[in-house]
């Protein structure tokens, strides 16, 4: 009898700790199989979002940012402020950065040998589109040659951030179990360095933009 009171004793102390975390704790974030590719006047991103713990989730946003070389260590996120579901993303602030491309990633399937859900995402952004915001963070002028060079990051806000997870298709469940308070599920810089060129046989002529991706 004392030894059973004792032990419910001990259960009462634990358990609500144990079932205070309803979900396992995210232990994988990671971007996989990043491809950059020129294809005719467009570039494709083609990457894998792997995630493991937490709640799976049947889609998130995803962003895609273009930034001037020259400014990448101004490109940050500060930390998620949870009275108000948001991130404050100095990257959309002081014209340093462009988002290129903003859409959803889908659950694909659970891969053992990854470790965790893979989120599979490829879209075609074209060329000019990308050149004219990202030389709208500079003081050029659309006529004659340019070269310059650029970054992209990658961007998957948590689906409780109210201002950057906007979707209509995105789940309607938001809770993740972010124990660790990360500000986001990835913000992550792509290993690859943009040139950009353009050419123009006179000032009145339409300036064609052609970017070309070298990989470190």
């Amino acid at each position: 009898m004392k030894k059973s009171l004792t032990l419910l004793i001990l259960c009462s102390f634990i358990a609500p700790g144990i079932y205070s975390q309803h979900c396992a704790p995210i232990d994988l974030l990671a971007l996989d199989k990043i491809l950059v590719e020129r294809t005719d006047s467009n570039l494709r991103f083609q990457f894998e979002f792997l995630k493991n713990g937490g709640q799976t989730k049947e889609a998130y946003q995803v962003y895609i940012i273009a930034y001037l070389k020259e400014n990448k260590d101004k490109i940050t996120i500060e930390k998620f402020d949870e009275d108000i579901n948001h991130n404050r993303l100095i990257l959309v602030e002081g014209n340093l950065s462009s988002i290129i491309k903003k859409d959803i990633i889908k659950l694909g399937m659970y891969s053992k040998q990854k470790g965790g859900y893979v989120y599979s995402y490829s879209s075609l952004i074209g060329m000019n589109k990308i050149t004219e915001q990202v030389i709208s963070q500079s003081k050029f002028e659309k006529k004659g040659n340019y070269q310059g060079e650029f970054k992209v990051a990658v961007f998957i806000p948590f689906l409780v951030d109210t201002s950057y997870s906007t979707d209509k298709r995105l789940p309607k469940d938001t809770h993740e179990c972010n124990y660790a308070g990360r500000s986001a599920l990835i913000f992550q810089e792509l290993d690859y360095t943009f040139r950009i060129y353009s050419e123009s046989k006179n000032d009145k002529a339409a300036i064609n933009y052609l970017i070309r991706p070298i990989k470190k």
